[in-house]
């Protein structure tokens, strides 16, 4: 089928595109430029029309592969970093030199503490926890959450790691505000 006689097919369906892509897109302006692009694409395509057995059915999948490819081209650009006069506007977040940022704070049961005393503290509880409890949290969390693993690694069955996981993080987070209500 030669371009000249597949244009004057899909142009009777063009209106049809329209509204199917503005129940799409909801905005007729952009429907009509995505209609006008699947237009195009299927006349490029126009070979093929003639062996094509429902070229409404045909022509509809056309439109909504330009749809959903101009929404991953719209959410792609969302994403992009903005250009280096916005980056001018913004304020900036970084602490200021000699200061110590409100990110490395933590409240805790009313009181308010440095990121680092608060290693430091769990590096003492840990000490002084007992070996099962600090063989479970190491096991799980050195295999990057894997219950399998760490079962593996503390030779106890697969479905005691959640029970033996939830207790010893009770524990450790009992004894560690019981630790800093009492500092």
């Amino acid at each position: 089928m030669s371009r000249e006689d597949a244009w004057s097919v899909l142009a009777e369906y063009r209106l049809a595109v329209v509204r199917f892509l503005q129940r799409k897109c909801r905005d007729i302006h952009q429907a009509e430029d995505l209609a006008h692009d699947t237009l195009i694409k299927a006349v490029r395509y126009g070979d093929s029309l003639g062996r094509v057995a429902r070229p409404g059915a045909w022509l509809m999948q056309i439109a909504a592969n330009v749809q959903r490819d101009f929404v991953r081209k719209e959410v792609r650009h969302r994403h992009l970093p903005p250009s280096d006069d916005v980056f001018q506007d913004i304020l900036g977040t970084e602490p200021i030199p000699g200061e110590l940022s409100e990110a490395n704070f933590y409240e805790i049961d009313g009181g308010r503490f440095a990121e680092h005393e608060l290693v430091a503290e769990i590096r003492r509880l840990w000490e002084q926890m007992s070996l099962r409890d600090r063989t479970v949290l190491s096991g799980y969390y050195r295999e990057g959450g894997s219950s399998e693993l760490a079962a593996q690694n503390c030779g106890i069955d697969r479905n005691l790691v959640k029970i033996r996981l939830f207790r010893a993080r009770r524990r450790l987070e009992s004894d560690l505000r019981r630790r800093l209500c009492c500092a």
